[in-house]
């Protein structure tokens, strides 16, 4: 009998001003529903695998290892009917179709047994997915799986072209003297990520984000992933030397959860606000692209190598 793979993005509820988030996996089972009675002790999904299971799974078929502590216990509301949750599309082909009543479906929230992750999420989505399709077996990938593998093999390719800029966040937490926490981290700055977040909204299947606004939870999902990709970056000391006195350094550990300083007023935040104006309005899309060179070092001084920040321009790249 056949299994399907779910997928969903689900933000943090917590009074942070940097909200982070976390996929959550989890397998249905057809071979499940058919054997279970519909009278249940537990109210919990019959047709999925445990905690136990899906870590069994996870290591032995896909090569994922997992600690106790990345399964939690999600409630998830599905459609559902006579105090059962209907099958998903991809296995009701499988099951008895008459057994479920579809014209009374309901939406009832179902705790269900997750694996939550969200470090080197991209990769693992795409290492996941290559395995179901090579050594899947009775496996198989899910709508709300398969749109998120979409997503970040999309969003993959606009952090691999830097398509995105420092960035300064204000939060306004208490009146005196120093009204403002600043929070430093990035940003996107690219036509073809806008695209992608419409595009997106218009795809993404309600079982990929429940309960969220399909725009929103993109955008939240994708600066989430970009201040991973970002924080994980090794700095050199001969890098992070310059920087030091910048709100650039900071920048580059945006994993960090606390303000960067405390302000008085918005003329830090008003600047950045002009350059960023600058970037998308006059550069645009295909105006600049951010970069690194490498300088090479003089005879006199062999050691001294260094790596610079260019912003390039794509319609001369000599300048």
């Amino acid at each position: 009998m056949p299994h399907v793979v779910h997928l969903f993005w689900a933000p943090e509820t917590t009074e942070a001003f940097i909200q982070a988030g976390h996929f959550y996996l989890w397998v249905e089972s057809a071979a499940q529903a058919a054997n279970q009675s519909k009278k249940r002790k537990t109210r919990s999904h019959p047709n999925h695998l445990d905690a136990e299971r899906l870590r069994d799974w996870l290591k032995s078929s896909l090569g994922v290892t997992s600690r106790e502590s990345d399964f939690v216990t999600y409630p998830v509301p599905l459609p559902s009917s006579q105090g059962s949750p209907l099958p998903c599309p991809e296995l009701s082909t499988s099951l008895d179709a008459e057994a479920y009543v579809w014209n009374e479906a309901e939406i009832e929230t179902w705790p269900i047994s997750c694996f939550c992750f969200n470090n080197r999420a991209i990769n693992l989505i795409n290492e996941i997915h290559f395995r179901l399709i090579f050594q899947g077996e009775d496996f198989k990938a899910g709508s709300d799986f398969l749109f998120w593998y979409y997503f970040t093999q999309s969003l993959r390719g606009i952090l691999l072209k830097d398509h995105y800029i420092p960035a300064l966040r204000y939060r306004a937490w208490q009146t005196g003297k120093h009204p403002y926490e600043v929070y430093t981290g990035w940003e996107f700055l690219s036509q073809n990520y806008e695209c992608l977040i419409e595009e997106g909204a218009d795809r993404l299947p309600p079982a990929a984000a429940p309960n969220f606004e399909a725009a929103t939870v993109l955008r939240h999902c994708a600066e989430v992933l970009l201040r991973q990709a970002t924080g994980s970056a090794r700095l050199t000391q001969a890098l992070e030397k310059p920087l030091a006195d910048s709100w650039l350094l900071p920048a580059c550990r945006p994993t960090r959860q606390e303000p960067w300083l405390t302000a008085g007023d918005l003329t830090l935040g008003k600047q950045w606000a002009t350059w960023r104006k600058q970037l998308s309005g006059a550069a645009g899309e295909t105006g600049f692209q951010l970069g690194l060179q490498l300088q090479e070092a003089s005879i006199e001084q062999p050691d001294s190598w260094r790596l610079e920040f260019r912003v390039i321009s794509r319609r001369d790249p000599s300048l």
